[in-house]
């Protein structure tokens, strides 16, 4: 749940800062930076006073199978068992005449483990749906993707591995997260903006009719930016492979330099459009489990 406390917490302070060469966002008057980063964040679990690695987490779950390495992996991150890095979020704009909207996203794709030892991994659309809810984050649409994917710090050339069922197993989400560590050379930060190595989860309308399955989208071309991946609701909402990847959108949003919270943005018929191609989009609606598709509880090793 946000802490709505930390609104008043939101005084005498600066500019958000941005690297050399981008343009600084402005925030309300007499913010500090840290105040509005703890409220975007508010939502996450704290870190655990001792956080695995992801070479200490990788033998449990390589002893389940996929629903139940999807439930822990639930867990774990519930748990804080992730990078900080990944509470570092990253501004990203967009422009429609004279207004301007600014949203923010975790710098890259979920993972577990730390800073120093960490797997990027897939969930399923249902785990993305409890996770998101829990944190009180979402995911993007195709149209933040694209945004995402054209103001990335560091861009990394998409890798395919042939179709079958080893896409889903334990020993691919490893290789491909091993391959993508050995792209990060050149730009050795990994609070910098990261995209172009995944596929993305999404949210869209056809999920209202849908809502049993997932929706993905991406994987963009290098070289122009179209996505190889188009918008897809081919697979059902347990389904999570190698090539997935979750990205955590912030709940608020700067429209024309006053907050709004994310989900009243995507339903205004005049910020909308700005987030989404399909125009307005409920996010409780989204985010509704459809049916009994509750995740079992797994101990944390």
């Amino acid at each position: 749940m946000l802490n709505w406390g930390l609104l008043g917490l939101l005084c005498a302070g600066t500019l958000w800062s941005l690297p050399v060469g981008r343009a600084p966002v402005p925030l309300p008057a007499h913010t500090k930076p840290e105040a509005f980063q703890e409220l975007q964040t508010a939502g996450l679990p704290l870190a655990p006073e001792v956080k695995l690695g992801a070479s200490e987490l990788i033998p449990t779950l390589a002893e389940k199978s996929e629903r139940e390495r999807d439930e822990l992996l639930v867990s774990l991150l519930e748990a804080g068992h992730f990078p900080d890095f990944l509470r570092h979020l990253r501004p990203v704009q967009v422009h429609s005449g004279e207004h301007r909207l600014v949203f923010w996203v975790m710098p890259d794709y979920l993972s577990i483990g730390s800073d120093d030892d960490f797997l990027l991994v897939p969930l399923s659309w249902t785990a993305t749906r409890h996770l998101a809810k829990r944190w009180g984050f979402a995911i993007p649409t195709a149209r933040m993707v694209d945004r995402i994917y054209s103001q990335a710090e560091r861009v990394i050339w998409p890798k395919t591995y042939p179709p079958g069922p080893h896409m889903r197993s334990l020993d691919a989400i490893i290789d491909h997260n091993n391959w993508i560590s050995s792209q990060r050379y050149l730009y050795p930060d990994k609070e910098v903006l990261t995209a172009g190595h995944k596929k993305d989860l999404v949210i869209t309308r056809r999920l209202y009719q849908q809502p049993d399955r997932v929706a993905i989208y991406g994987w963009q071309n290098i070289r122009d930016g179209e996505p190889i991946q188009p918008l897809s609701l081919w697979h059902g909402d347990f389904y999570a492979d190698y090539s997935h990847g979750i990205r955590m959108v912030a709940p608020w949003v700067l429209y024309d330099g006053a907050l709004v919270p994310l989900g009243q943005a995507l339903l205004d018929p005049e910020t909308a459009p700005l987030l989404s191609h399909e125009g307005t989009l409920d996010l409780e609606r989204i985010f509704e489990s459809p049916g009994d598709s509750s995740l079992a509880q797994n101990s944390i090793p």
